[in-house]
Parts: structure tokens; C-alpha cells; sequence
């Protein structure tokens, strides 16, 4: 009826948990620009490969959409939590969210990397100095071993 005072309290639960869910998103966003920043740029001044372009469709079309629609599917609980969420974007709580899971993914990637380049059948080629490929035909660089490490990582990341 929106006159009683349980009308307050369903307020309350519904902010919270829109609060919850805005904050999530903000955390993942952060955390998918971070870490696809910090690979791509090791990946170039490393190796310099790209990743292909399917993987950018699987990442951006596949999880990017999946997981934003996971969040818009979030309800408030039924009962409040004692512990309530974080209001500040740059707080404890925030920043160690975006923290864990990015330097976690890093170091990650870097273990992922070292098994891969200790592989007695892998041979690191740089695309551009080793196969002397023209500016035209980029996306070729696309086709190694590094960029589905990268991309694994990338993913588990942005799932957890």
C-alpha cells in the first residue's frame, strides 16, 4: 500500500542491494581493464603478439555480456545482513576487491608464461623482426601460443 512503515525497510533492502550490484560492476569493469591492459602490454613488448580477434569476441560478447546480465539478476535477500556493503568507491573494501584478483591474474599469467616459454617445443618468434610481417597484416600476430595464456588467465579472473 506504501503507507506502512514496512515500505521503509523494503527501501532499504532494495538499495542495499542496488548498491551491491553497482559496486560489482564497478569492481569487474576495473578489474577486465586492468588486467586485459597489463597482459596485452606485456604480450606486445614481450613477445609482440596480439591476441586474435576471436578471443576478443569470446571475452567482450561471451563473458562481458554474460556477466553484466548476471548482476542485473540480483534480488534483495529477504533479510538485511549485519554486514552491509561498502559505500566509497575508493575504500578498503573496493580497492582490495580490484587488487586481489588483478595482481592474483598477474602473477598468473607471468607462471603461465614461464611454464610456456620452458617447453621444449615452444620457440618464441617475434612476429615482426623474426617473419618480417607488414603493418597491413596485424592481425596474423594473433596466431601464437601467448595470447590463449593470456586470455585463459584473463577470463578465470574475470569470472571469480
Amino acid at each position: 500500500d506504501g503507507k506502512s512503515l514496512a515500505t521503509a525497510v523494503d527501501l532499504v533492502r532494495e538499495g542495499r542491494a542496488c548498491l551491491a550490484t553497482n559496486l560489482a560492476t564497478f569492481q569487474y569493469f576495473i578489474v577486465y581493464g586492468f588486467t586485459l591492459t597489463t597482459i596485452r602490454t606485456v604480450q606486445v613488448l614481450w613477445a609482440a603478439v596480439t591476441m586474435s580477434e576471436y578471443l576478443y569476441i569470446t571475452m567482450d560478447l561471451g563473458i562481458g555480456i554474460l556477466m553484466v546480465w548476471t548482476m542485473t539478476q540480483s534480488r534483495p535477500r529477504a533479510e538485511l545482513s549485519s554486514h552491509r556493503p561498502t559505500a566509497t568507491l575508493l575504500g578498503p573494501r573496493t580497492l582490495s576487491a580490484i587488487a586481489f584478483p588483478y595482481l592474483t591474474a598477474i602473477l598468473t599469467f607471468l607462471v603461465g608464461e614461464a611454464m610456456l616459454w620452458h617447453k621444449d617445443w615452444y620457440t618464441k618468434l617475434n612476429p615482426i623482426t623474426g617473419l618480417h610481417l607488414l603493418p597491413k597484416k596485424w592481425m596474423l600476430r594473433g596466431d601464437n601460443y601467448d595470447s590463449p595464456v593470456g586470455m585463459l588467465v584473463l577470463m578465470l579472473a574475470l569470472v571469480t
